[in-house]
């Protein structure tokens, strides 16, 4: 055979591994675009400034990307918890 098998237990863990990654990327990259949205939150700024991306008249912020990845990231981690036993 010569190949190793993951067990179910190693699959869940790195799943969830890869869920709080996402979690926390998405939460970093939230709170650094707090800046725009919230008076005294400036200091919180610390990726350098994009050139926003217009989507008709929605202005596309990376406040919403940080959503986004954060949302994926839960949704990772609740298919993983429902999945594996």
């Amino acid at each position: 055979m010569g190949m190793n098998v993951m067990k179910e237990s190693t699959i869940k863990k790195l799943w969830f591994l890869a869920a709080g990654f996402a979690l926390l990327t998405g939460l970093l990259i939230f709170v650094d675009d707090l800046h725009d949205f919230v008076p005294g939150t400036e200091w919180l700024h610390w990726l350098p400034d994009f050139t926003p991306v217009y989507i008709g008249n929605f202005h596309f912020e990376h406040l919403y990307v940080g959503a986004a990845i954060i949302l994926i990231g839960l949704s990772i981690a609740v298919y993983t918890y429902t999945t594996y036993p």
